[in-house]
């Protein structure tokens, strides 16, 4: 998604939170970025949604999207996405950012 804020941030090879490589991106929204990611340690692509670094320095913006990991985790059925893992990473522009991991659906 070339000129998207996610191609700004994160690109190819970068890392998020030092077990997971970015792949790809996947797209971007009002408040957050996704990419797709690989786990180090499991060799599994997931996705990843993180917080826009214009949001990351306003606590109701961070308080928000962690409630929005800890909600989303709680969700089971065959039609809701599993999230699998949360936390904050360091962007490479020195910013940081709470994210959160999801399977990898394939479709739109």
């Amino acid at each position: 998604m070339p000129g998207s804020p996610t191609s700004a941030l994160l690109r190819p090879g970068d890392r998020i939170a030092d077990r997971y490589v970015v792949e790809r991106a996947i797209g971007h929204g009002g408040m957050g970025i996704v990419v797709a990611a690989k786990h180090l340690g499991l060799g599994r692509t997931f996705a990843i949604k993180l917080l826009d670094p214009r949001y990351a320095g306003s606590a109701d913006a961070n308080s928000r999207f962690l409630r929005e990991a800890r909600a989303a985790a709680q969700l089971r059925g065959e039609h809701v996405v599993q999230v699998t893992d949360m936390g904050e990473t360091v962007l490479p522009d020195r910013t940081k950012a709470p994210f959160l991991v999801m399977e990898l659906l394939d479709g739109e």
